[in-house]
């Protein structure tokens, strides 16, 4: 079968390998659709210390069950999502329902654990989501980003019941995951306030519809804010870039007692003004992954709640990922995602 491997950094190519052989407890998937994202990027340009070479990536796909087990949820033919977040089952997070926090997480197609950008896959059969006919294969991986920024922002305090009612949420980052939580937003009627530095993107989130937009680099957005919020600022903010300056500036952006999300990877250690913590007495939320997401995703997506469409900006067939991956990290200000189909 074909596989996108990556030889070693800035290295990809479609490579022929074996196709590989259930074990009891997994499904044989054939892989339907799939699309790239930030950690396959990253995974191009170096991946860090945890990620070995050779490997194949992608965590973002769609498949149809290939060959599955008698007496299990799933039979031959359905089409399913991958959940991409292989969990051990064992440790105190996962006792607790917080699978996205496993100990020894192992996300496909990061790190050490292959990824599954190939004609076939085999997965434990516990972790796929059913996948309705009605969902498109092209924008049907986009529910795992879309279950991404909905755990951000249930980790806010934002979703179909909210204890304390948020007017708006400060969503930093205009990128596929940003859009994404503002289009989740809206669906929950709050008013999403996205911060970038770039033009083209938040000029493209305002196509969309979304009135508040701020360049954060030519204006100032602490006052734009509470210009907004009637001096409220944001009872939610969510950071989703993973910028030094971005994550230190979501203390400015958040009301008294708001609540912060930190979606976005940081590259380094970053400092924060605890005085402000104290004084605003905000609660501050690692949101990683996702756990029930992404089911919750593909239901939006099903019923029309949600439009990840948007998010689409370019298709291609599985040879072509090579090509895209590196056009993907030479320019991803050109693009938001990219889907292949198979």
């Amino acid at each position: 079968m074909k596989a996108v491997c990556l030889k070693a950094p800035f290295t990809v190519c479609i490579e022929e390998v074996p196709i590989p052989e259930r074990k009891p407890g997994e499904a044989l998937l054939k892989i339907l659709s799939a699309s790239l994202c930030g950690s396959d990027v990253n995974a191009y340009r170096g991946g860090g210390k945890k990620f070995s070479y050779p490997s194949v990536i992608g965590h973002e796909v769609v498949a149809e069950v290939a060959g599955i087990d008698d007496g299990r949820p799933f039979k031959k033919g359905d089409r399913v999502l991958i959940n991409p977040y292989v969990y051990c089952g064992k440790c105190y997070p996962c006792s607790l329902g917080h699978t996205n926090c496993c100990e020894s997480l192992q996300v496909l197609g990061c790190g050490a654990a292959k990824g599954a950008m190939s004609e076939f896959f085999v997965h434990p059969d516990h972790l796929l989501v059913p996948l309705p006919d009605s969902i498109d294969l092209l924008t049907a991986p986009l529910a795992e980003p879309l279950a991404i920024a909905l755990h951000g922002l249930h980790q806010a305090g934002i979703g179909q019941s909210m204890p304390t009612k948020i007017e708006y949420a400060v969503i930093i980052g205009a990128g596929s995951i940003g859009l994404l939580a503002a289009m989740a937003c809206r669906h929950f009627g709050v008013a999403p306030i996205l911060i970038d530095i770039l033009d083209s993107r938040l000029s493209y989130a305002a196509s969309l519809g979304f009135t508040y937009t701020i360049n954060s680099a030519s204006r100032d957005a602490v006052q734009a804010i509470s210009e907004i919020t009637n001096g409220v600022m944001a009872k939610a903010v969510l950071e989703m870039s993973g910028a030094t300056a971005a994550i230190q500036s979501t203390l400015s952006y958040a009301s008294y007692c708001g609540t912060i999300a930190y979606t976005g990877w940081p590259s380094s250690m970053t400092t924060l003004d605890t005085s402000l913590i104290t004084l605003k007495e905000l609660t501050l939320k690692g949101a990683r992954t996702a756990t029930s997401e992404l089911a919750e995703a593909v239901t939006l997506i099903e019923e029309h709640k949600i439009d990840v469409s948007p998010i689409l900006t370019r298709t291609v067939t599985l040879e072509e990922i090579p090509a895209a991956l590196k056009a993907l990290s030479d320019h991803p200000e050109e693009y938001l995602k990219i889907t292949a189909l198979f």
